[in-house]
């Protein structure tokens, strides 16, 4: 095989992962957004229709985000969006608390100015997205914040493991900020972890960022159970 050659199948490559990359993040969004809603079925012909593509990125999209726990396969009938289960939400906040605590505490005596000043700056983005009540805005920001701390605890398993995890909460996380009254609360546990790391107290951190966790858990879990319903925005186009 010559380099031409070989080139063209490694473009041909990259542009497959990019096309299946494409699809799955909307896909995932659209679910975490409302625009799907659980229960609802995704047709593999309507979004290859969509994306102007074959049905085997489509399909790959689909066995990554069913990886996930977006979607439930069910052979020989097809693919739809599963329903929130409090009680999996509950279990995966509750190693979240452990493991977003000690990312904090890992993190603490590696943090330097400069790591401060940009969570400072993320902070300052939530509370502005809040008081502008930007959940998308928030949403974004906020997820970068609880990631900072993974990244300055240099334990590259810790982050995979935590990556694998907020991928199955990605859209319960979003209808958890969307439910009204909460914002301050969610501001001032960050403010805390930020005075805590400031003080160079990792205890203290660990312990506010456990708390805020554990909130937000409580938060969360509680108003799936009262509703066992998603708020919802629009039906997903798929003819767009």
């Amino acid at each position: 095989m010559d380099k031409t050659e070989k080139k063209k199948i490694e473009d041909k490559e990259q542009i497959h992962g990019n096309l299946r990359e494409s699809i799955y993040l909307s896909l995932r969004d659209a679910i975490t957004f409302g625009e799907i809603l659980p229960g609802e079925q995704i047709f593999e012909d309507v979004i290859a229709k969509r994306f102007n593509v074959s049905r085997t990125p489509v399909r790959e999209a689909i066995r990554q985000l069913q990886m996930e726990g977006y979607i439930n396969v069910i052979p020989y009938v097809g693919a739809f969006v599963t329903k929130i289960s409090p009680k999996n939400v509950e279990d995966i906040y509750d190693i979240l608390i452990i493991l977003e605590g000690y990312a904090v505490w890992e993190a603490i005596p590696k943090i330097k100015p400069r790591d401060l000043k940009q969570l400072k700056t993320l902070h300052n983005k939530i509370i502005l997205a809040a008081q502008k009540n930007d959940v998308g805005e928030y949403y974004k920001n906020n997820i970068k914040f609880h990631m900072k701390f993974v990244e300055l605890s240099g334990n590259e398993q810790l982050k995979d493991v935590l990556s694998s995890l907020r991928n199955k909460i990605y859209r319960t996380h979003y209808i958890g900020i969307t439910i009204p009254g909460h914002f301050e609360e969610y501001i001032t546990d960050h403010t805390q972890i930020l005075d805590a790391i400031s003080k160079g107290d990792r205890e203290m951190a660990k312990r506010y960022m456990e708390d805020h966790i554990r909130r937000t858990k409580v938060i969360l879990v509680d108003y799936l159970k009262r509703t066992q319903e998603q708020p919802s925005i629009i039906y997903w186009d798929y003819e767009k």
